[in-house]
């Protein structure tokens, strides 16, 4: 009898639907981490809006993923941070050839409409970054243009990290980069 087994006795102790302090608790994680998880849909949620008691968890998806855990350790392996926050140099430098080389096929200037492309969110999402100046783009004929060096220097930056809805591709995105990543650790 392995462990896995034991993952179904959890439908017992607890309701259908659990909190992420109860995913916590359940997990042996962290904070942080549960959030993490949730909000990046490694563990299927329902988001309520509110600003506390927000997520409402099934307790079959925190066994499944318990279950893949074991199997699948580096899938859901928590992004790289200092202790104030701020992301590792490695980590960023690795991210940043990441994304240099997954836009590789894209032209050096691009404009909105492949940004929505590529990033996956909305138009007036990337033109809000640009008239907030996270993202340095020009402004011709009517056009914005953005230089891909600027693109990938904001999608590694703490802001763009820091996104709490990202775009269901940028979250894939992410995730893909989190496996290559921990994978190229354990060598």
């Amino acid at each position: 009898m392995g462990k896995q087994n034991n993952y179904t006795l959890l439908f017992k102790p607890y309701p259908s639907y659990i909190s992420k302090e109860q995913m916590r608790l359940i997990c042996h994680i962290s904070k942080q981490k549960a959030r993490y998880l949730l909000k990046s849909g490694l563990v299927p949620c329902k988001d309520n809006g509110k600003r506390t008691r927000n997520y409402r968890i099934a307790i079959a998806d925190v066994i499944a993923y318990l279950k893949d855990r074991d199997k699948n350790p580096a899938k859901y392996h928590f992004p790289k941070k200092l202790n104030d926050g701020q992301y590792k140099p490695e980590y960023i430098a690795r991210m940043r050839e990441y994304y240099i080389d997954k836009y590789r096929e894209y032209p050096d200037v691009v404009k909105v409409c492949d940004l929505v492309d590529m990033l996956g969110y909305t138009q007036q999402t990337i033109i809000r970054w640009v008239s907030e100046k996270q993202i340095t783009a020009f402004y011709r004929k009517r056009t914005y243009f953005i230089p891909k060096t600027c693109l990938v220097d904001y999608l590694v930056s703490l802001p763009c990290l820091s996104i709490h809805h990202k775009s269901e591709r940028h979250i894939n995105d992410i995730k893909e980069f989190e496996c290559l990543y921990t994978a190229g650790n354990e060598d």
